[in-house]
């Protein structure tokens, strides 16, 4: 019995089995360039929450204490990034229609180009492993 758990131990350590269904991290702004071309470097963090299960990108703005849900295009998302081009069903109503958000899963890179008149932001993000209280 003992062997037998041994090797299914192994075998899940050498697999490419991934647990965590969402991911989460936290973001720093390098740079904003508004609709006008104009670049800000203004420093905001995001918290940015990726829910594999739903297909879903998730951006907690601390500047405007607001959130954005994207949905992941599984067909434009690849082993270098997770994309998004629209947003979820029940934000579509209150939101701009072109929007593209990508998170590239090797670098921490996260860009958001939401569209009318929110303008270019791109982002460094380091995951969040656990919480602080």
């Amino acid at each position: 019995m003992k062997k037998i758990f041994f090797i299914i131990i192994i075998s899940l350590l050498w697999s490419n089995v991934v647990f965590a269904k969402v991911l989460k991290f936290v973001c720093e702004e390098k740079f904003y360039r508004s609709n006008e071309g104009k670049i800000i470097n203004t420093g905001d963090l995001l918290l940015l929450r990726i829910d594999l299960d739903k297909n879903e990108i998730w951006e907690y703005d601390d500047s405007n204490i607001d959130y954005h849900k994207f949905k992941i295009d599984p067909e434009r998302s690849n082993y270098d990034a997770y994309v998004a081009w629209d947003y979820v069903e029940e934000m579509k109503q209150r939101e701009q229609p072109d929007t593209a958000v990508e998170f590239n899963r090797w670098t921490g890179e996260y860009q958001s180009d939401r569209g009318g008149s929110w303008g270019f932001s791109r982002y460094w993000c380091k995951p969040i492993n656990k919480r602080l209280y």
